[in-house]
């Protein structure tokens, strides 16, 4: 407890008293979570993802289409699969390159469904669909099951820059509670949670009254969560956006 004052000088000009200082402000040590659209997959697979993948090589009954519920045959077998086991089914539409290298970041599918595993012989499995968004075909790939997180925790903002690489769909813009691919990944440090502004960088602009070029400062347009990490990319859901995002 601090010490009562003492009685002033009667003879003391009275003086002002310094104001105290404020309080620093601290960093929230807790970010919350967010919840994410559902969806299925993200559409972005990694080389390596496409490199392991197998696909549908038969069908249980001879069906045109097959869709919810249908049991067809995979080729993976002994050894590659176990009764249990959940996989994507997904179409190959185009690769997806890095913007600023040309490195292949990966490939964009169609998530067409995920099947069970129920039945491991030699060299195939039989696989139940438990959920299709489309109809699955021979040829159709499939790879481990990875859905996305229905709630993401944030967590702090991470120390890098990038850029939108790709949109799925062929769409030419983006907008609130859209998904993105991005040319940066985990070992860039970004994770799931990661939270990070979109910007479009200033420019110079011509002044013409004084004839002067005067700069155009950056602006931040919108705000994206990312909600899957590889290595050299990551796919990231719009939080919020003021105007339309673009490549």
């Amino acid at each position: 407890e601090p010490s009562e004052p003492a009685a002033p000088d009667q003879g003391a000009a009275e003086t002002t008293p310094e104001p105290e200082p404020a309080p620093a402000i601290e960093e929230p040590t807790e970010y919350g979570t967010i919840s994410v659209s559902n969806q299925e997959g993200s559409g972005l697979i990694t080389p390596q993802q496409m490199e392991a993948s197998a696909s549908v090589v038969a069908r249980e009954r001879e069906r045109m289409m097959l869709t919810q519920e249908d049991e067809l045959y995979i080729g993976l077998g002994e050894g590659q699969v176990k009764v249990g086991d959940q996989l994507s089914v997904f179409r190959t539409h185009e690769k997806v390159f890095d913007p600023d290298t040309g490195v292949l970041l990966g490939y964009h599918v169609d998530m067409l469904g995920w099947v069970e595993v129920e039945r491991v012989d030699a060299e195939t499995s039989l696989a139940r669909i438990r959920m299709s968004d489309d109809s699955i075909e021979e040829g159709d790939r499939v790879m481990p099951r990875h859905p996305m997180p229905a709630e993401v925790a944030l967590r702090p903002s991470p120390d890098v820059e990038g850029k939108i690489s790709f949109f799925p769909q062929k769409r030419v813009v983006i907008g609130f509670a859209d998904f993105v691919y991005l040319n940066r990944g985990s070992i860039d440090g970004l994770e799931v949670g990661s939270p990070l502004d979109v910007y479009r960088p200033g420019y110079p602009a011509r002044e013409t009254v004084r004839g002067e070029t005067v700069m155009v400062p950056d602006a931040v347009i919108g705000r994206l969560v990312v909600v899957r990490t590889e290595d050299q990319s990551a796919v990231a859901w719009v939080m919020r956006s003021n105007t339309e995002l673009a490549l």
